[in-house]
């Protein structure tokens, strides 16, 4: 997730409220015609003087230049009525939902909104006239923009095959997200993204915000904002308002989102709510805090600075978003695997193709502390013995002769600590009559992290490649969403102190693969499962002989690659988004075979041609 911070005005005779948005809302008072209504709490009232605030901010002549089109898109019990931007570029497609309270609002109040989106977005902006309440209680604005969703990616005429975004301000924020949340599974996950712009999200009216600035400081008041509820849900009662919100909702598959905040508004607090809903379930949320900033200030986007500044970021949004497709927020691990693979970010299964021959002709050291020291006499006879059992120079059912029988080898005491040592790790078993024999492959003790390292060094083929990145495909990125689920603030400062030495440092050095190492490790004992913590030490060889092949080679990941990998598995991780944690470990050890593969495939190229110049 990311958190992306506007411009911060200088505080103002209205507070906190930045000067040049200060300067410009007491203009636009003393420049209506109309009051804002005060005690009185009348519909007409109000849609009179937001149709005049509207006109009096961004009066038609000085609105951004842009093709307008009014049409009509069939539906039932009524058609539906838009308004089509079209800039001189269209490169996304934006649903907007006005806000206005549920009882008030336009495509006209909003048009000035639209047609800076529309500009500034390089997007075609459909500007939804929704039915207003109280004549049209919830949920009938609800179905009127899933309608218009579902249209819009249907029709080509609609979508000018673009990626097609959503969005919406204050309590058009809230139909658009019900907008979303009635459409099929399908069909929401072939949305670029929702913005949500202070959005109403607390029909309850009970959080913190709404205390702290019930008395509309900023305009909008506790007791005018529980009014609006009412008249937008009169039929339900309190306990039942929970539904006429995307707060607690299943928001499985839901779009990538952008939740602004404004810092100088009663609903701050409804947008906070809403970012936190999401990001627990792992949905690819941003946050964006406007500061110095009023609710309904985007009707001044484009006139003043401070809110121009600080509604770039849905201009920064829209762009990254509508070339990459990121639905991953889904109901089960399983499923955001699915929604991956359906969208082209496949998560690869570790399987490689059955002519890979992918044999290393010079094979790679490894050195982990989990590893038999092989400076003493009898650990560098275990490591000789290991190796020629593994290359199968001793076969299964072998039996291996004691070397220094004619006093030239090594000492007796020394050849048996060895075989001591390789019984222990099933290697070999000792009988009385007939000596040592090798263990049949089964009895090997084959994640004991020297058995593992002799594989590496001395018989690695596709299959056994293929078998070690596949035990890492299994247990990490279930060990990731663990370590997800149990996040501590000290285990979180461990990852990101790890992260750090990476970023910090070129990949290949050694201060790179200390911090990737401790990264890993932390993953396999976050989780504070015994069992998954044994397995470190064989995947720290696997991870060992990796990096060693690597450099060896001379073929060293770039960094923004692996850097940007590894940052975005921490964020999951961190934020305690388990199954987001579980996809992005799998996608960095698809990262590490990919490499390790693309090495040996090069090696087999270039032996290939070597051995074709010999012969010619």
């Amino acid at each position: 997730m990311a958190i992306l911070v506007g411009h911060k005005g200088t505080a103002s005779a209205r507070g906190a409220v930045a000067n040049d948005l200060a300067h410009a809302l007491d203009a636009a008072e003393k420049a209506q015609s109309i009051s804002a209504p005060d005690e009185v709490l009348s519909v007409s009232a109000y849609r009179a003087w937001f149709d005049d605030y509207a006109r009096v901010i961004a009066p038609p002549s000085i609105r951004p230049a842009c093709d307008v089109e009014n049409i009509v898109i069939e539906a039932s019990p009524a058609n539906i009525h838009l308004r089509v931007y079209n800039p001189p570029k269209i490169e996304s497609v934006i649903v907007f939902a006005h806000g206005g309270a549920w009882m008030m609002g336009s495509v006209e109040t909003h048009d000035h909104i639209c047609r800076w989106l529309a500009t500034a977005t390089d997007s075609r902006v459909i500007s939804v006239e929704y039915a207003l309440a109280p004549e049209h209680p919830f949920p009938f604005a609800a179905a009127q923009l899933a309608h218009v969703i579902r249209t819009v990616l249907a029709q080509r005429i609609l979508n000018d095959g673009r990626r097609v975004f959503v969005a919406g301000d204050s309590a058009g924020a809230n139909v658009a997200s019900m907008g979303l949340l009635r459409l099929d599974t399908a069909t929401r996950q072939r949305v670029a993204g929702f913005v949500s712009i202070y959005g109403a999200y607390s029909p309850s009216m009970d959080l913190s915000s709404h205390a702290l600035f019930a008395d509309g400081r900023f305009g909008l008041s506790r007791q005018t904002m529980m009014w609006c509820w009412n008249l937008y849900a009169p039929h339900l009662s309190a306990a039942e308002r929970q539904q006429i919100s995307p707060l607690g909702a299943r928001t499985d598959y839901f779009p990538p989102t952008l939740c602004i905040g404004a810092e100088c508004d009663l609903l701050i607090d409804d947008t906070l709510a809403f970012y936190s809903d999401l990001a627990r379930i792992g949905t690819d949320v941003s946050l964006s805090l406007w500061h110095g900033v009023t609710h309904g200030a985007l009707h001044f986007v484009g006139l003043v600075d401070s809110v121009t500044a600080a509604a770039h970021s849905i201009v920064e949004f829209v762009a990254s978003h509508r070339k990459v497709h990121n639905s991953t927020a889904t109901h089960s691990p399983m499923g955001r695997l699915l929604a991956s693979a359906e969208n082209g970010e496949h998560v690869q299964l570790p399987f490689l193709p059955a002519d890979a021959h992918l044999t290393l002709e010079n094979p790679v050291s490894i050195r982990t502390p989990h590893l038999m020291p092989r400076s003493r006499l009898h650990g560098s006879l275990a490591h000789k013995l290991g190796s020629d059992i593994i290359k199968g120079v001793h076969p299964p059912g072998a039996v291996i002769v004691a070397e220094g029988e004619d006093g030239t080898g090594p000492g007796r005491s020394s050849y048996r600590e060895a075989v001591r040592t390789l019984a222990a790790k099933g290697l070999v078993v000792a009988t009385p009559k007939v000596g040592t024999k090798v263990a049949p492959r089964s009895a090997w003790r084959l994640l004991d992290p020297d058995i593992l390292a002799w594989h590496f060094e001395s018989r690695l083929d596709e299959r056994f490649l293929r078998d070690a990145f596949e035990l890492r495909k299994v247990t990490e990125p279930s060990a990731a969403a663990l370590t997800a689920l149990r996040m501590t603030q000290q285990l979180k400062t461990s990852m990101a102190s790890a992260l750090a030495d990476m970023t910090g440092h070129r990949p290949g050095t050694p201060e790179w693969h200390q911090g990737q190492l401790t990264f890993h490790e932390l993953v396999l004992l976050g989780g504070e499962n015994e069992l998954l913590g044994a397995l470190w030490p064989s995947t720290r060889v696997i991870l060992e002989w990796a990096s060693n092949f690597r450099r060896g080679s001379g073929h060293i990941e770039t960094d923004d690659d692996a850097a940007s990998a590894y940052a975005t598995a921490f964020a999951k991780i961190a934020s305690g988004d388990a199954e987001g944690a579980m996809i992005t470990m799998a996608h960095l050890i698809d990262m590490n075979l990919n490499e390790a593969l693309t090495v040996l495939l090069r090696g087999r190229s270039t032996s290939t041609r070597r051995t074709a110049v010999e012969i010619s």
